[in-house]
């Protein structure tokens, strides 16, 4: 299988790892999604995003569970590739980030339980549950986590299992 050369695709990874004073003590999650970053830049993919949750920041950005660290620890096990550091994962830098970007590039973005609609607890001022929306555009998604807000709005499609834990879901 072959990606398609003109699309971005977002990757749900688990990039929860453990931070000791900002530095990551056990890098073996992010080890775990090189192969599947790798197949995709190496099979065309125009372009792809990262997005992972990281501690338990209670919705609200927190310097101690950024992924600044992750982004610096997968640009060294990718040999030094560039890796995107966005500092959100949602609204209009990220989308314009993710408009565009240059082919064969890797963007990280923020922690996306920043933002407390991520685990589905966010509600408008009627009390209407609110949606993170991390790109608000369709594309091809794969899939490593279980079930948060971010999967499931990108989860409206055909899942094809490939490998151990790693579900690609095509359009």
């Amino acid at each position: 299988m072959s990606c398609t050369v003109s699309v971005l695709y977002p990757i749900r990874v688990d990039f929860n790892v453990p931070l000791k004073d900002g530095v990551i003590t056990n890098n073996q999650r992010i080890v775990a999604a090189l192969d599947t970053i790798k197949y995709a830049v190496d099979n065309g993919a125009k372009s792809i995003v990262l997005m992972s949750h990281l501690g338990r920041p209670d919705g609200l950005p927190n310097t101690k569970y950024t992924m600044k660290p992750v982004a610096a620890e997968l640009k060294k096990l990718l040999g030094g590739k560039d890796v995107t550091f966005l500092a959100d994962c949602c609204g209009g830098d990220v989308e314009a980030a993710c408009a565009d970007p240059a082919t064969g590039s890797i963007i990280l973005l923020e922690n996306l339980r920043f933002h407390l609609e991520e685990e589905g607890k966010g509600v408008d001022s009627t009390g209407n549950k609110v949606r993170l929306v991390v790109i608000s555009y369709k594309m091809t998604y794969i899939q490593s986590m279980p079930l948060f807000v971010s999967n499931y709005e990108l989860s409206m499609f055909r899942i094809v299992k490939l490998k151990d834990c790693v579900a690609w879901i095509i359009n």
